[in-house]
Parts: structure tokens; C-alpha cells; sequence
């Protein structure tokens, strides 16, 4: 496995992960035109758009396929964490996460990292060192939950 930056000719794969990922941890709690909203903010032009406006990407391939990916905005903001539920609970998240949180560091950001979280993605960044950080946020019909991980 290798986990290395993603670049534009990676978004297809990105974009599939990402729904594959989401239709089953996600978007089946949603009303069918949040779920809509949601999904086409995760197709291939989105992710080149997302690149394209301070969204750094990071895959993780094995046998040349994406099984992972992390996005982070303005290099503070977790922006998308994905993981094939093949490959959940095997630590690739968190593999992802310290990446991303290394290139953060070593681009200059010394501050607080965030994330809207998912409800059911809370435990897992709880693991990581997030705390919620606020109210419950209800959007579009999407539901996510405000956490920091202080710098220190």
C-alpha cells in the first residue's frame, strides 16, 4: 500500500470512494434531497474544484485501486476522510489523518485542526484527539458535528 498526493487523474476513483463509502455510513439516514446534495458535492469536477481552492488530497492505493483518501482545506480543516469499509478498523484512517496533519505541520500551520464530523465518524476522531467543539449542525438537510484538535 502506498499513500502519496492525489492529483487531477485521480478524482473518478476519489468520486466512486467517496459514494461507495457514503451510501453505506452516510447518506441512508438522509432525506433523498439532501442525500442528492451531498453526492454531487463528491463527483470528480467538485474534487478537481476542491483542489483547485486550497484542498490538499491524499490517496492511498492498493493494487491500484483507492481505498483512501483525506482532504484538508486550508490546511486545517478536514475536509473529507474516506476509507473502503473493506479496509476499516485496520488503522488507514489514522494513517491518512497523520499524513495529512504532517503536511499541515510541515507547510507552516501550527494552530488548531477541525472537522465537521459525521455522527457516526465522532468516535473515530475522538480517537484521534477531536473533541466536539460546539452545537450539532443541521444544513441542507445533512447533519454534522464541529470538533477541534487543539495544536498542541
Amino acid at each position: 500500500m502506498t499513500i502519496r498526493e492525489a492529483e487531477k487523474n485521480d478524482t473518478d476513483a476519489m468520486s466512486a470512494l467517496i459514494d461507495r463509502v457514503s451510501r453505506m455510513h452516510i447518506t441512508a439516514a438522509l432525506e433523498p434531497e439532501a442525500e442528492r446534495i451531498f453526492l454531487d458535492s463528491c463527483k470528480p469536477s467538485k474534487i478537481v474544484e476542491n483542489m483547485q481552492c486550497n484542498i490538499r488530497y491524499h490517496v492511498s492505493i492498493l493494487s491500484n485501486e483507492i481505498i483512501g483518501l483525506i482532504g484538508v482545506r486550508d490546511l486545517s480543516h478536514v475536509f473529507h476522510l474516506f476509507v473502503d469499509s473493506a479496509h476499516h478498523q485496520t488503522g488507514l484512517g489514522r494513517k491518512l489523518w497523520k499524513i495529512a496533519l504532517e503536511a499541515s505541520r510541515s507547510a507552516g500551520h501550527t494552530r488548531a485542526m477541525t472537522v465537521n464530523s459525521s455522527p457516526n465518524a465522532v468516535t473515530f476522531y475522538e480517537k484521534l484527539g477531536f473533541c466536539v467543539c460546539g452545537p450539532t449542525d443541521h444544513r441542507n438537510g445533512i447533519t454534522s458535528i464541529p470538533m477541534v484538535l487543539d495544536a498542541s
